[in-house]
């Protein structure tokens, strides 16, 4: 796990589960470790999650061949306000994946 962790920049710790499946191409399945989220709209924590989203990309870094990332996102709901969203990848850009 150290090679994805190093490739995506995020910290060992965090990560709760992933595998390599490596047929040509390299695809990476991700998973976080489960953190107490703040609703971004009224602040308000513990939010409830609704489902998971798997978002995908493809990454650039290995040029030999293609790298996908696929990432399970928790889909969150606040229980005060009801606006739903998605936990990111820390080293991500929002709205990148």
């Amino acid at each position: 796990m150290d090679i994805i962790t190093d490739l995506l920049n995020i910290p060992q710790k965090d990560v709760l589960s992933s595998s390599r499946s490596e047929n040509g191409s390299l695809i990476i399945d991700i998973t976080l470790v489960s953190k107490k989220f703040s609703c971004p709209s009224c602040g308000f924590s513990p939010t409830h999650i609704k489902d998971y989203k798997t978002k995908s990309i493809t990454h650039s870094a290995l040029n030999s061949r293609s790298c996908l990332i696929r990432y399970r996102a928790r889909h969150f709901v606040c229980a005060i306000c009801g606006r739903y969203f998605l936990n990111q990848i820390p080293s991500c850009l929002p709205g990148i994946l």
